[in-house]
């Protein structure tokens, strides 16, 4: 039996970011703007556009009843270090200071329509991230839809003198999707909830002693494929749960990002046996790194007699195995508490090397 690993929600973001490569990005002007920038001004670089996506990955802003899309982009925003003053979808397409317009969009940037405003993704896919009418979602700004709206406009966040943008307003709350709504059909009235203080992360010191899933539990007297693969899945969602707010960095062991396995056969001979497993895509990932040379895709992991009614798959010790979509918030979900505490010490070192870790894992 095959499993999936689910792309929903929030997924999707990042899974539509992953197919393209990203080029050099040059500037417009605004000619019709309210704002004129000084030409000098630094714009946000791909990496800090990559810490936009993990806030909005692992957003944590609580917006209010009546808030839309300008809410939710002006929240991400100052939710990855890069505050600005709330404006309306309408202002943000005629522009504001805070913005430069752009030809070539990099992820992270607006997508701007009069009346509505989202994330650039992947500019390859012309995929964006808003409030849409089923609520938080990606879709493409090409289409048929869209484009019935005009021609859509990009801006890029312009960065304050340096030293003062990460230290301003990267304050921390929750985003329930329920909370948002239909986007279009409410107007721009009310800024961002209140905000809640984000814990500490742990000392790195607890990377070594994480209570990683090592066995997984299959409830039947005979375990079929299927009923293993559940099993599996389940293990590896505990310990995608276990890794989060933790150093990722400084586990001891490689962490395997895969696709997708499948339990292909299960063999039982008394208390015990083993399933033959095919790891498809298997990426292994150390200090931060991609390595080089990948484990093998079919393995056979080992099978216990746990009691009556139940076996224990063992998982592979000297690795941790993790779903890539499940990798992929783990590393946002850091990225993003980082960014919350732009003085801890190599916290800069940290970010640029999860943010590139990020992109490796989304190619």
């Amino acid at each position: 039996m095959r499993f999936h690993t689910k792309r929903a929600g929030f997924l999707l973001l990042l899974c539509a970011f992953a197919s393209g490569t990203l080029s050099a990005q040059r500037t417009v002007p605004r000619s019709g703007d309210r704002h004129q920038d000084p030409p000098a001004v630094g714009l946000l670089s791909l990496d800090e556009g990559l810490s936009v996506l993990g806030a909005a990955l692992e957003s944590r802003v609580r917006l209010g009843a009546n808030s839309d899309c300008s809410h939710l982009v002006h929240a991400i925003y100052e939710r990855a270090g890069f505050p600005y003053r709330y404006a309306s979808s309408s202002d943000l397409y005629a522009g504001i200071g805070e913005f430069r317009r752009v030809t070539r969009p990099q992820p992270g940037d607006l997508v701007a329509w009069p009346g509505h405003v989202g994330i650039a993704i992947s500019p390859v896919q012309h995929s964006f991230y808003s409030v849409l009418h089923s609520g938080l979602g990606v879709e493409k700004y090409d289409a048929p839809y869209w484009k019935a709206r005009g021609r859509a406009r990009f801006y890029r966040y312009v960065k304050a003198a340096p030293g003062t943008v990460q230290a301003a307003n990267a304050r921390v709350a929750r985003l329930t999707p329920a909370s948002v709504g239909s986007a279009e059909s409410r107007g721009d009235q009310e800024k961002p909830g209140k905000k809640t203080a984000s814990p500490a992360a742990p000392p790195e010191a607890e990377a070594a002693n994480l209570p990683l899933a090592s066995v997984a539990i299959v409830d039947s007297e005979r375990p079929s494929a299927g009923e293993i693969t559940e099993a599996l899945a389940q293990a590896f969602s505990d310990t995608a749960e276990a890794l989060r707010g933790k150093d990722v960095l400084a586990l001891p062991q490689p962490l395997i990002v895969f696709d997708q396995f499948e339990v292909e056969q299960v063999r039982l001979e008394r208390a015990q046996g083993w399933a033959a497993v095919r790891i498809r895509r298997p990426l292994p990932v150390m200090a931060g790194q991609v390595k080089r040379g990948k484990p093998p895709e079919r393995q056979r992991w080992l099978l216990r007699h746990r009691d009556q009614n139940g076996w224990e798959v063992v998982l592979p010790q000297e690795d941790v195995y993790l779903p890539r979509d499940a990798a992929v918030r783990v590393l946002a979900h850091q990225l993003t508490d980082i960014t919350d505490d732009p003085e801890a010490p190599g916290g800069s070192r940290e970010k640029a090397q999860l943010a590139h870790l990020l992109n490796a894992l989304l190619q």
